[in-house]
């Protein structure tokens, strides 16, 4: 027994490489074709090829699913075609124990891929989106991609571009009077978080408004007390789908504290703390294809199902997700119910091919 689960391990590991290869050039080469029209400034082709790679981990993340599902259709299904997995069973090994020691191997590979997803890839995508903003607009005068606003009572602050040690530059913070009206408008070329809990801003230029009039006043230095940041600045240079499991709950609560939606956050926060159970449920499926349709199909016709049910499953909570926002039904279920649904696909194609 023990051989045959190293056999079966091997050749779901064996599937699941070669897969994640192909998807890993694939992605190297389309990702790097997409960088070129961004090179402007410092900003060359050698940067962009540099931050392609840096930022592969955090994209593969996103494929995850995709490079598990057709890698377990592959790797077993060479052991259907080959009739391996009907001797197994004609020894006396059941299907649910074929199918243990194939799922064993394809969510260890997951596990392993989500912590780099978790510790990793957040990181190296700040680091990536920091350093090519500074190239290409330098520290001053660029605009950031997504834009990073914050509330803070009642301070709305905005920064062009956070670097990983703490240090924003191009920051502006809009302070309004109870009536919700601007009191006064600060730009600050560059900020830096200080030990003693604030914001030292250099070249500073407020603005105040009094009624009909404003005036002007510069200073060199100045300090900015905020319950904002580094470590929020820094989750809102990513997109939602790019951040940790941890921030994401974080910033869920901290916008929940300000009276602000986090009903995104919250949809990311459950499709990426329950991503262990959706790709479990693919494999499932996966192996019950294996058992019954698929038996003795060729690879590129297993490979075009795989593809076809990844599709459909990321399709279904493409769906679900932003319903559960309009709709306001729990993010929990837009992300559950389509893994439950495919859970039961597996196991009635499974009891049906014994």
């Amino acid at each position: 027994m023990n051989r045959i689960n190293r056999y079966i391990r091997k050749s779901v590991l064996t599937g699941i490489g070669m897969v994640l290869l192909v998807f890993v050039g694939l992605d190297l080469v389309l990702s790097l074709i997409d960088q070129q029209s961004e090179l402007f400034g410092d900003y060359g082709f050698m940067d962009s090829a540099w931050l392609t790679l840096v930022t592969l981990p955090g994209r593969l993340d996103i494929q995850l699913p995709f490079v598990v599902l057709i890698g377990c259709l592959v790797g077993l299904g060479q052991l259907a075609v080959s009739s391996e997995l009907t001797v197994m069973r004609a020894s006396g090994v059941s299907t649910a124990s074929i199918v243990w020691m194939a799922c064993k191997p394809a969510l260890l590979f997951t596990l392993l891929a989500l912590m780099v997803g978790e510790f990793v890839a957040p990181d190296l995508d700040r680091y990536a989106q920091s350093r090519k903003t500074l190239l290409q607009w330098g520290s001053t005068g660029f605009m950031h991609e997504y834009g990073m606003w914050l509330r803070d009572g009642q301070q709305f602050a905005n920064a062009n571009a956070v670097q990983p040690d703490g240090v924003l530059y191009g920051l502006s913070v809009y302070r309004m009077s109870d009536q919700w009206r601007i009191d006064s408008a600060l730009q600050a070329r560059r900020a830096s978080w200080q030990p003693g809990g604030y914001w030292l801003l250099e070249k500073v230029a407020i603005t105040y408004f009094h009624g009909d009039s404003t005036s002007r006043e510069w200073q060199p230095e100045m300090r900015w007390y905020s319950s904002i940041t580094p470590d929020m600045l820094r989750i809102l240079m990513l997109k939602p789908k790019q951040l940790s499991v941890r921030d994401l709950w974080f910033y869920a609560d901290y916008l929940q504290a300000q009276g602000l939606d986090g009903s995104e956050y919250r949809l990311s926060f459950w499709g990426e703390a329950l991503k262990i159970l959706a790709i479990a449920s693919l494999v499932l499926v996966a192996v019950s294809f294996i058992f019954g349709p698929l038996r003795s199909a060729p690879l590129g016709q297993r490979v075009f199902v795989g593809v076809i049910i990844g599709l459909v499953f990321n399709t279904l909570q493409s769906l679900l997700g932003p319903s559960s926002m309009v709709f306001g039904f729990s993010p929990f279920l837009a992300v559950m119910v389509p893994i439950a649904v495919t859970a039961l696909l597996g196991v009635v194609l499974l009891v049906r091919a014994r």
